[in-house]
């Protein structure tokens, strides 16, 4: 432990900002983390970047002094700080300061990239760009001299391209070579057509796909649905601009082979769960959840891109028709329902929920709202019903694919990264314990403001309220973890993987610093999204709760 006067000057990533004080340090060591982000044009010196390391309490963004004392090393040989690159892995030994709470590096070792890509093997043609071609995520050059050639006894048997763009997005290639400075410099090329095969379309998908492809792309006729329900999803919220925005974010992140297949809707449903999902034909529900959760524009792009790549390597297919699989998560979420029904019947009659005067109080308010949240979209109908069921190897296809499509789209590959760093603060590290709905607290909280204006006991009320709710979401975050842990890899390695990425394919500085991370458009969107919600819960109340689902049936005034 060190007691030391510091003066930071600018250096802490935060402006411009500069004071001394004196701070306790505490030594770590054996700290695991990547690099996240390096600023430009730093003066000699002490040097300052921004990375985030694996603590007790979960993976934290924080500032890292490298002063001339730092030891920074590679396969324990001296490793130049201009070298360093967001994504790369390390490890650290460090002093931790108490106050600022930033890290002053006395050893920094630099982790060789892990599972280097040398080639790739029936991989699909996802983009195609005069330089490169982007294979299963993995960015892919010809060595020079070298031509492509198609596959024997595939029909293009005999043929040779001198360029990408001869090529054609959803045909596949075996590609051999060697990766260096960002891109696998291939040797020998193989391309051979895609094949073509006929899937199911899941009945309710195609239902809805056609019902909305009728008003979707017209802004007037589009308000027609808002409001009403999709079956075991949610209601479709009531904002025509934020609709706007996500359908032509959707749109931007499509490969035009994908364009060429189908209709991509995007729709955002007033779930909270912070989740989205493209079905097989191109039909998309964003949730509120999502919206609300994730901080730019770029992690956005990341998750809608990760779930088009869903749709481009026709996971939803094999999901649909993975019966076993369904069979297994959909007895899990019926364990679920009965549990959390079992909690309403123990504690509804307990709860107040109106005063004499026949005033709502927040505890019969806040345990309603809990409650219709679990029954109606959580544990059979927004699980069992619609969710996508892939496997882990297809989700780490689709994160991959995904930060492809995002990233050159323009987005700050980084902050794709980070959201699942996000996800493994909030349910990773302690699952068990951690409670789905921010609900209950909200209820006591309302019920100190209630005590102060009614004779009830609000705040007792409130508790019991809030009890109960935070009691139905420990069962459905502990389903959740269940669920996730069946069908998803851990955030925590979803994180690594990406960041591994990064390294490998995204981590040019003249990229980085052009890279988009925040619109006001999205920024806009996020802050109107509470007043949105609210409409749409008018909206649906007006039309008794619609559904999208009924044939034939449309809304009042349409």
């Amino acid at each position: 432990m060190k007691l030391r006067n510091i003066v930071v000057v600018g250096l802490l990533l935060v402006g411009s900002i500069a004071h001394a004080q004196k701070e306790i340090s505490k030594t770590v060591k054996d700290m695991e983390g990547f690099v996240h982000s390096i600023p430009p044009n730093q003066p000699d010196g002490d040097k300052a970047i921004r990375v985030n390391v694996f603590t007790e309490t979960g993976l934290q963004n924080v500032p890292l002094l490298i002063d001339s004392k730092t030891q920074l090393l590679k396969k324990k040989k001296p490793f130049p700080f201009d070298q360093l690159r967001p994504g790369m892995s390390f490890t650290l030994e460090a002093e931790n300061f108490d106050i600022s709470g930033y890290y002053q590096a006395t050893k920094l070792v630099v982790n060789d990239i892990e599972g280097k890509s040398d080639g790739v093997d029936d991989g699909r043609l996802d983009l195609l760009t005069t330089d490169y071609a982007y294979i299963d995520g993995n960015r892919v050059k010809m060595a020079t001299g070298k031509k492509m050639s198609g596959k024997k006894n595939t029909g293009y048997e005999g043929k040779t391209k001198e360029n990408f763009t001869e090529l054609i997005e959803g045909d596949f290639a075996d590609v051999k070579g060697t990766y260096e400075n960002g891109v696998i410099n291939a040797s020998k090329f193989e391309f051979y057509p895609q094949t073509k095969t006929e899937f199911a379309i899941d009945e309710t998908d195609d239902f809805e796909h056609k019902e909305l492809l009728k008003v979707w792309f017209d802004a007037s006729k589009r308000k027609r649905v808002f409001g009403m329900a999709i079956e075991g999803v949610g209601y479709i919220v009531d904002d025509a601009a934020l609709q706007e925005y996500i359908q032509k974010l959707g749109t931007s992140l499509v490969p035009s082979q994908l364009k060429a297949k189908m209709q991509f809707i995007f729709v955002v449903v007033d779930n909270p769960i912070p989740n989205a999902m493209v079905r097989p034909n191109g039909l998309s529900y964003i949730n509120a959840g999502l919206i609300a959760e994730v901080r730019n524009e770029a992690q956005l792009a990341g998750v809608l891109a990760h779930e088009i790549a869903h749709a481009l390597y026709e996971h939803g297919f094999t999901a649909v028709n993975d019966a076993k699989r369904r069979e297994k998560i959909s007895g899990l979420f019926k364990w679920s329902s009965e549990r959390v029904k079992k909690i309403a019947e123990n504690n509804n009659d307990k709860v107040l929920t109106s005063d004499k005067k026949g005033n709502k109080v927040a505890g019969g308010k806040i345990l309603n709202e809990g409650l219709d949240i679990a029954f109606n979209q959580m544990p059979e109908g927004y699980f069992t019903l619609r969710m996508s069921i892939y496997d882990k190897k297809q989700e780490l296809q689709a994160d991959r694919v995904g930060l492809a499509l995002a990233a050159n789209a323009g987005y700050d590959p980084m902050e794709i990264a980070y959201f699942w760093a996000m996800q493994y603060n909030t349910y990773g590290v302690e699952p068990k314990g951690k409670d789905w709905f921010a609900l209950g607290q909200k209820a006591i909280e309302m019920g100190e403001q209630e005590k102060s204006r009614t004779k009830v006991d609000a705040k007792t009320d409130a508790m019991k309220a809030g009890n109960t709710v935070n009691a139905v979401g420990r069962v459905l975050n502990d389903s959740w973890s269940s669920f996730k842990g069946d069908t998803h890899p851990e955030d925590k390695k979803r994180f690594e993987e990406l960041n591994r990425l990064i390294e490998m394919y995204w981590s040019d500085p003249e990229f980085l610093a052009s890279a988009k991370h925040q619109t006001d458009t999205f920024k806009a969107r996020q802050k109107e999204l509470p007043t949105a919600l609210v409409r749409t819960a008018k909206s649906s109340a007006a039309t008794s709760g619609k559904s999208l689902n009924n044939k034939g049936s449309k809304k009042k005034g349409s």
